[in-house]
């Protein structure tokens, strides 16, 4: 599913984390989350994760 970067980085970026912190937050590798910002790909289910970590709707994450 595709997710929306410019999305995730203003949240990322909200709560004052590195990449390096939002994927140790959410369990992730960072080769994982460094993935999904290459790919701009990722599965529902860390969609939802994301979203949940980030207290907004998963839709918000979406493009």
């Amino acid at each position: 599913m595709e997710i929306n970067i410019a999305k995730l980085e203003r949240e990322r970026k909200r709560l004052g984390m590195s990449r390096h912190e939002l994927a140790r937050a959410m369990g992730m590798h960072y080769q994982g989350l460094n993935y999904i910002y290459e790919k701009k790909q990722t599965k529902l289910s860390t969609i939802q994760r994301m979203a949940d970590f980030f207290e907004i709707d998963a839709k918000d994450l979406l493009t």
